[in-house]
């Protein structure tokens, strides 16, 4: 294996660090494949608008996700390539049944 530049590192730990809350990788796994509304996210998770809106501000923070006015709904979107392929992996691994 090829040693890791530091700053490589770093922006893989800020990421994981991210995702280590249940919620997070949650609302980053709902944003994958589309933009969603914060009503959808709630219905879809089970959580309530002000716990999304929190994680939501943080993701969005760090660069994660973007959001955009549509009316009078917040919509979010998957903005960052690397967690969106890191969240297809850990789908692949994890979650897609094994074939015979």
């Amino acid at each position: 294996i090829v040693p890791i530049h530091p700053s490589v590192t770093s922006g893989i730990t800020d990421l994981l660090e991210m995702l280590k809350d249940p919620l997070r990788l949650k609302l980053v796994f709902s944003l994958v494949e589309q933009e969603t509304s914060v009503e959808d996210l709630e219905r879809r998770l089970h959580a309530s608008q002000s716990h999304l809106s929190q994680h939501l501000r943080a993701l969005k923070f760090a660069g994660i996700v973007a959001s955009r006015r549509d009316g009078r709904r917040n919509l979010y979107s998957l903005t960052n390539q690397n967690a969106g392929r890191l969240i297809v992996s850990l789908h692949t691994i994890f979650c897609a049944k094994s074939r015979p």
